[in-house]
């Protein structure tokens, strides 16, 4: 351990703390310091520090403002992809001394539809009255992240055929039998 010596990032969720759980796209605070071997700040490094993340970065991904006696006092981040043991990692701009977050879960936003998926199977039936097909929807946020839950109220319509009723998978997909129509 090197006393007074900078070794490695220390990165904390303002106010204090580890990062706890996140939605994809929730913006939030941390602060960074350059802490010696014995978890000392070091107050000569007034450099800056490189964000990066074993996840996708909303913002706050690259260099940061300069550091201040050793202190980044805050730094706006947010992740967009959901999953867990995400972590946010700070490297010296102008060295080799990193740092690394503790894990968190990011989970995903609210569903959106111009990101949810339909699909069907078979996704060709016969005009016989009688053919049919499961018709699955794939909830998603505005990220492209699977929503994992259930509990969203989806509506299914056709023009053609009936579909019945829909049914919550409770894992983010919904799902509906399309009947075909006779002409």
């Amino acid at each position: 351990l090197l006393d007074g010596v900078f070794t490695t990032f220390r990165i904390q969720q303002l106010p204090s703390g580890n990062i706890t759980g996140k939605t994809a796209g929730e913006t939030f605070q941390i602060s960074l310091e350059a802490v010696d071997g014995n978890g000392n700040i070091d107050p000569t490094f007034n450099g800056k520090a490189v964000i990066t993340s074993n996840a996708t970065l909303g913002t706050g991904g690259g260099a940061t403002a300069n550091f201040s006696n050793g202190i980044l006092a805050s730094h706006t981040i947010s992740i967009t992809s959901a999953g867990t043991g995400r972590f946010i990692t700070a490297t010296n701009q102008a060295g080799t001394e990193t740092g690394q977050s503790n894990t968190f879960v990011v989970s995903p936003a609210a569903a959106s539809v111009a990101t949810s998926e339909i699909s069907a199977n078979p996704d060709m039936i016969l005009n016989n009255g009688s053919s049919t097909s499961a018709i699955s929807v794939q909830l998603k946020d505005a990220f492209g992240n699977n929503l994992t839950t259930g509990g969203n109220t989806v509506t299914m319509t056709t023009t053609a055929g009936t579909l019945g009723s829909v049914t919550n998978n409770n894992n983010g997909t919904y799902s509906a039998t399309l009947t075909s129509s006779l002409f």
